[in-house]
């Protein structure tokens, strides 16, 4: 009787360490060991392998194969038992040394994993697992918005805004604010998002009376269930425009200088002593001065932002 169990046992442990032949001795070298992404990005894994008379000559080694083994857990970093285990399969990538590279990627929906990975040279009877902690990854939920753009231009007395996404999820629409200060903002236009979208788009505004000097800008964009969020400030500089008017000396006609689309509120002519001897409101491009007696003169217009531009001429 002790002479078949003595049989067995020798047996066992032959046919033990045959397995243990099959197995990489070497798995390890895995990076990254933490990571954070949203839901819908691909979160890639390295691990290396090592197997003597198999890894080191160059190229990829014959026979082995490598898995991301993963579980979800209730938060990471607390030891949770796994559950929903699966794997998925790792790539050859490149030799280090006597060691092959191999490579895979996680995209998995929002949730809390850990994560090994592991290596066989028998087809996946017995594995070889990394000899790192347990890697850690949050998954996120997915950005609601991917903005790809988002740019100002300035087209001669205007600005341009363009902005672009690549994936919109329940978005309902952008809300474009302009700034001098960055503290007090100002809603310039409400623009209708795609609502759920995997394809690029492409938006604009044009701001036709921007404020001179900087002119700050920044989109709120807003969920159905009126969640928002904003986007990084962009900036355009104007540069402070003055009065231009011919001819000077006038005699009965002063005709006012203005960009194509900019028009002026009000026109004033000061005397010397600073009293307002003319007004007129929604001036056009001209006025009539012949009324005024001949001296030096300053004009003072107005534009419909409010801004105020001077300068002075001779009635003769």
């Amino acid at each position: 009787m002790m002479k078949n169990v003595t049989k067995l046992l020798t047996l066992l442990l032959t046919f033990t360490a045959y397995l243990g032949i099959a197995q990489p001795d070497y798995v390890g070298n895995r990076f990254p060991d933490v990571g954070t992404i949203n839901e819908g990005e691909s979160f890639t894994i390295y691990v290396q392998v090592y197997e003597p008379g198999i890894t080191e000559p160059a190229g990829q080694g014959a026979g082995i194969d490598c898995e991301i083994y993963y579980g979800e857990v209730s938060m990471v970093g607390v030891g949770d038992t796994w559950t929903n285990i699966t794997s998925v399969p790792m790539t050859y990538n490149v030799d280090i040394g006597n060691n092959d590279e191999y490579v895979g990627t996680l995209d998995l929906p929002e949730g809390f994993y850990e994560y090994k990975c592991r290596c066989t040279t028998d087809g996946g009877v017995l594995w070889t697992f990394d000899d790192e902690t347990n890697g850690l990854l949050t998954v996120e939920a997915p950005l609601p918005v991917q903005l790809s753009k988002f740019e100002a231009y300035i087209d001669a007395y205007e600005v341009d805004l363009l902005w672009e996404t690549e994936s919109e999820i329940h978005n309902s629409h952008f809300i474009l604010e302009r700034s001098s200060d960055l503290r007090n903002w100002k809603t310039l236009a409400k623009v209708n998002g795609q609502g759920t979208s995997v394809s690029h788009q492409e938006y604009g505004f044009t701001d036709i009376e921007p404020m001179s000097g900087i002119n700050y800008y920044r989109l709120q964009q807003v969920d159905y269930n009126g969640t928002y969020s904003y986007s990084e400030v962009v900036h355009a500089r104007l540069e402070k425009e003055t009065i231009t008017f011919y001819p000077n000396p006038v005699y009965d006609q002063l005709f006012l200088g203005s960009s194509p689309k900019k028009t002026y509120e009000k026109v004033e002519i000061l005397a010397a002593d600073g009293q307002v001897v003319y007004l007129k409101k929604n001036p056009g491009n001209m006025i009539q001065l012949q009324d005024l007696v001949s001296g030096y003169y300053m004009i003072r217009v107005t534009d419909k932002k409010g801004e105020q531009f001077i300068s002075s001429f001779i009635k003769e």
